[in-house]
This record gives C-alpha cells, sequence and structure tokens, in this order.
C-alpha cells in the first residue's frame, strides 16, 4: 500500500469520557478504516486527524498533523458527544414500539458526529437509496478518490475534498451512485465557492435535516423518508412527522436515526416484518452497527 499522506505525531492527551460507550459510539454507521475494533479516527481533514483510544475511564487522543492541541478535547467531545445527557431521550424511547428495546441496548451510546462535507456526502447518497445502496456508494467514492493516510499505526482514508470532486467530472459515476453523482457535484462547488451547500441543486428536506442532525447534533431535526413514514404508520397508525413531533420533540431526529439502527437499516418489506414479529434489536453483519467489520465494496 502507497501512503499518499503521512501525518507526523505531534500530542497525545487524555479526555474522560464520562458515562459513554466509547465503542458503540465508535461502531454505528462507520467504515473498517476509520474504526477496527479498538481505535478510532477522526479524520478532520487531510492535514488533520485524531487517533482515539479507549483507556479506562479515559480516551487516550493522539493528534496528528496539524490539529491543535488545545483544541483536540473540546474536539473529541463535540464528535463523541461527550457530556450529553439522552435520558430523556431514552424516557420516551422505551414506550415505542420500534425503540423500546434502545434504553436497555444503547443508554451508553453517543451519536457521532462529522464534518459538514461528510455528513453532506453520506446524506445525499441515501436520498431514496437503500442502507447497503447508500454506504457501498460512499464505500466507492472513498476508497477510489480519497487519500490514504498513514497515522502512527493506523491506516485510514481522507475523503476526496470538494475541488478534487469537482475535479474528476464523470469519473465520479464510476461508483454506484447515479443521479446522486450531479447532486455531490453540486454541494462540492458550494462548498469549494464558500456558499450555502444547503442550497445546492438537488438539496431538499430531506437531505438538510440529515446533515443537521450528522453534522451539528440537531436532534430535532427528523429526516423523513419513504422507509420512516411506512414503518410508523404501521408501528403507531399515525403520521410519521405528526408522531415524531409529539413523541420525541426535541429528539425526533435521534428517534429516526435508532430506528435504523434498531432494525440494521433493513428493506422495507424485510423492516415492517421484523416489527409485527417485535423483533426490533440489531443481529445482522451488514448493517450500520457491523459495518465496520465487512468489505462494504471493493
Amino acid at each position: 500500500m502507497v501512503y499518499a499522506v503521512e501525518l507526523e505525531e505531534r500530542f497525545v492527551i487524555r479526555v474522560e469520557k464520562g458515562d459513554v460507550d466509547f465503542h458503540l459510539t465508535a461502531a454505528v454507521y462507520n467504515f473498517k478504516w476509520y474504526y477496527d475494533g479498538e481505535r478510532l479516527v477522526l479524520v478532520e481533514d487531510r492535514d488533520a486527524a485524531l487517533v482515539v483510544e479507549e483507556e479506562g475511564t479515559w480516551l487516550r487522543v493522539t493528534g496528528y498533523g496539524e490539529v491543535e492541541k488545545g483544541e483536540a478535547a473540546e474536539l473529541v467531545a463535540k464528535r463523541l458527544g461527550l457530556g450529553e445527557d439522552y435520558s430523556d431521550f431514552f424516557r420516551r424511547a422505551a414506550e415505542d414500539p420500534v425503540l423500546r428495546e434502545a434504553p436497555r441496548i444503547f443508554a451508553k451510546w453517543r451519536l457521532r458526529s462529522a464534518t459538514p462535507w461528510y455528513a453532506f456526502l453520506v446524506a445525499v447518497l441515501q436520498q431514496n437509496a437503500s442502507f447497503l445502496q447508500g454506504w457501498r456508494g460512499l464505500c466507492c467514492i472513498i476508497k477510489r478518490f480519497g487519500t490514504p493516510m498513514r497515522l502512527g499505526q493506523m491506516y485510514t482514508i481522507a475523503p476526496p475534498t470538494p475541488r478534487e470532486v469537482l475535479d474528476l467530472g464523470d469519473k465520479l459515476r464510476s461508483c454506484p451512485i447515479g443521479y446522486r453523482a450531479a447532486t455531490i457535484a453540486a454541494v462540492a462547488e458550494t462548498f469549494a465557492k464558500g456558499g450555502d451547500p444547503f442550497k445546492a441543486r438537488g438539496v431538499g428536506p430531506y437531505t438538510r435535516s440529515l446533515v443537521e442532525l450528522l453534522a451539528h447534533r440537531r436532534y430535532d431535526a427528523a429526516p423523513v423518508d419513504r422507509w420512516v413514514k411506512r414503518l410508523v404508520q404501521e408501528a403507531v397508525g399515525q403520521d410519521a412527522e405528526q408522531y415524531l413531533r409529539e413523541k420525541f420533540g426535541q429528539w425526533a431526529g435521534l428517534a429516526v436515526y435508532l430506528y435504523t439502527v434498531a432494525l440494521d437499516a433493513a428493506p422495507l418489506r424485510k423492516a415492517l416484518e421484523r416489527l409485527k414479529k417485535g423483533q426490533v434489536t440489531p443481529v445482522e453483519e451488514v448493517s450500520p452497527m457491523g459495518m465496520w467489520k465487512t468489505e462494504m465494496c471493493h
């Protein structure tokens, strides 16, 4: 393997993790080059990354490249949701047909946030797409067009930058992402020009809500698509947006996120079958919880 970038180790700090399950937080919706079962890599850009490991009640954080030591602890806390209190959410979730097991399984889990650019890539690729379609598309983009990096003994890949995506032109369509290639290019152009990516062509309410959730921890932003609409209708017999707003309030977006995790983001028909049988705990290997262990693409 040829590494285009080898970042120099700059510092090591320790951050108290509190009542957070580091490995569960690191694993959900993650690729194996960002989490290997022991270490989590937070790639802020190709010149700045953090490697996080658990040490008892602490997190050992190693900074590489242009990460500022004085900002590292705050950045880790932001990315891993350290210090956030989900107790109100889990009280509500316990009474929800889909999330009734969530307080038992996910009580110490926290949403792992992402950079805005990475969040846009995830959100656009989930437009009218299944879990496998969306994440295999992102896997392809990162592996084919990203920058291989070495951080000490850890191998990772930085996603292509907005400018690099624009330079790819039609090559981006070599990945199985269909019409979403045009939307990604439109978003990349706004990033490259310093504009508002939410105003890019192809970015609608669903994409905006998912980006707000993933990048800015806007838990009230509920990315409701056809899958969620049908699931909620079958589960409680109500309109999804109304139910989520009334039941979860400021946590509506987090509820939608965990719906997909609890049901392994299964295709709608299978998800509905599992719901009817009361099978609302993650069980599948190729899923939001297990994708870091698998080859999502070649």
